[in-house]
């Protein structure tokens, strides 16, 4: 296929999207909202990307879409001023740092569009609510937490891949929704201490590498990341305090915590001096205003790779917390590289594509540490999706109450609200889950 031919459906969608999304702007009409890639304003760097500032976005952006900008007429043109033929990656981790075909700047914690291809959300199928996050790792596999799905059958879930901005419907690469054909929670989930927090879902069909949809590396099961700083991704709430989710997928970067200094940390909160951390997990962040907050349920905390500064590898999934950003709590995750001999023996029993993917229509995207391929659709086609996401909060004062429920059976319990002060095994009415709070468990602070 040529060059010529395969841009000719991002074309269509990029002169589609100018001709529907053009309205005047900016109080003026000599302009109109334009994809960033029709505006020949000079915001283009030297690497053929739009670049604008985050600050723009939060003043309204004039009107426009995130995707968009208010444009001079004359500078509108019919043809992209940006080369939208990008490579999909050959090997999982890959970060676009940078982001797709823009740039955003002053955004130290909103991920550009496409930077971490692996991140998923899960929703209601029913309505498509937004009720967590987990990690493509494999073509139909998708890693989270038990405590976001363990109140839900397969067939109530959707997760939706390559998403970024929920408010938009314009991205030039568009999301991808898939139901899930099976839910697979550890065994030894322990709703009273999150520990062994975590649950694969498998689709009901492979999706296909794309720029803005490929997994995170594994670990291999004896990794440690004490001492990394990593990033942590999701679209929950910024800080505590915040009313909703984000809509646009939100980025923080945050130190590992070795396992003594964050258990001595989390006995002086409201935890208290008795307070021992399950073997199960692992401690990041601890840093004023930097955390995974109410809503990353499920997200993946990512580290670079020991032998490849550029790529990522999944060491942790998010667990719980005591607040969010307070200074010296450091939030819990799931340890990932303990549970690495688990997901490969549920890969193999489970995925579609364990050992009966079709080799003309696939391609390696490496090896991982421990030697285990990981297989995408290298397939091309045009994917289209015109979903529309609401809005979850969770509101209520206390620490969270219990998790409850059984993996995939419907489950018995819920999640309370959520606050950084309360007392242990106490919590106020919240919807996080759309769930009540039946549980009688001790208190956990899932997020």
């Amino acid at each position: 296929m040529s060059r010529i031919e395969a841009l000719v459906p991002i074309l269509i969608l990029v002169l589609a999207a100018a001709g529907v999304l053009g309205k005047n702007c900016g109080n003026s009409r000599n302009k109109e909202c334009v994809p960033r890639i029709l505006c020949d304003n000079g915001s283009v760097i030297r690497d053929g990307r739009a670049l604008f500032s985050y600050r723009s976005l939060l003043a309204g952006n004039e009107g426009c879409d995130t995707t968009d900008i208010c444009c001079s007429i004359t500078n509108k043109v019919s043809t992209p001023i940006v080369d939208l033929e990008v490579a999909a990656p050959t090997e999982c981790g890959h970060r676009n740092e940078n982001g797709l075909h823009y740039t955003m700047t002053e955004a130290a914690d909103v991920a550009q569009m496409g930077e971490f291809p692996w991140m998923v959300a899960l929703l209601l199928k029913s309505d498509e609510s937004y009720i967590g996050a987990g990690t493509l790792i494999g073509s139909d596999v998708v890693l989270t937490a038990a405590h976001v799905v363990a109140n839900f059958q397969p067939g109530q879930l959707l997760v939706r891949a390559g998403e970024w901005d929920f408010k938009i419907e314009t991205e030039l690469h568009r999301h991808v929704n898939v139901d899930v054909r099976l839910i697979e929670c550890h065994p030894d989930f322990k709703t009273s201490t999150g520990g062994s927090n975590l649950a694969l879902l498998f689709l009901s069909k492979k999706l296909r590498t794309q720029i803005h949809i490929c997994p995170a590396c594994l670990p291999r099961a004896d990794r440690s990341f004490d001492h990394s700083r990593c990033f942590v991704s999701g679209w929950g709430k910024k800080t505590f305090e915040s009313d909703s989710y984000m809509n646009i997928l939100k980025k923080v970067e945050v130190p590992v915590v070795g396992r003594e200094l964050c258990q001595q940390q989390l006995r002086r909160s409201i935890l208290g001096p008795y307070f021992t951390i399950d073997s199960s997990l692992i401690c990041a962040g601890g840093e004023r205003g930097k955390d995974a907050c109410t809503g990353d349920g499920g997200a993946a905390l990512v580290c670079p790779l020991a032998n490849d500064k550029n790529r990522y590898e999944q060491a942790g999934i998010v667990n719980w917390g005591v607040g969010c950003g307070v200074e010296n709590i450091p939030a819990i995750y799931t340890n990932v590289a303990l549970f690495r001999e688990w997901i490969d023996m549920k890969i193999a029993e489970k995925s579609i594509s364990s050992g009966n993917f079709d080799t003309a229509s696939t391609v390696s995207l490496g090896t991982g540490s421990e030697g285990k391929p990981v297989i995408f659709e290298s397939t091309r086609g045009s994917i289209s999706s015109s979903a529309t996401t609401s809005r979850v909060e969770s509101t209520g004062s206390g620490v969270i109450g219990g998790i409850g429920g059984i993996c995939g059976s419907g489950g018995i319990g819920g999640i309370g609200g959520i606050g950084g002060i309360g007392s242990i095994g106490s919590s106020s009415h919240g919807d996080m889950n759309n769930l009540s709070n039946n549980s009688k468990e001790p208190a956990m602070i899932p997020i």
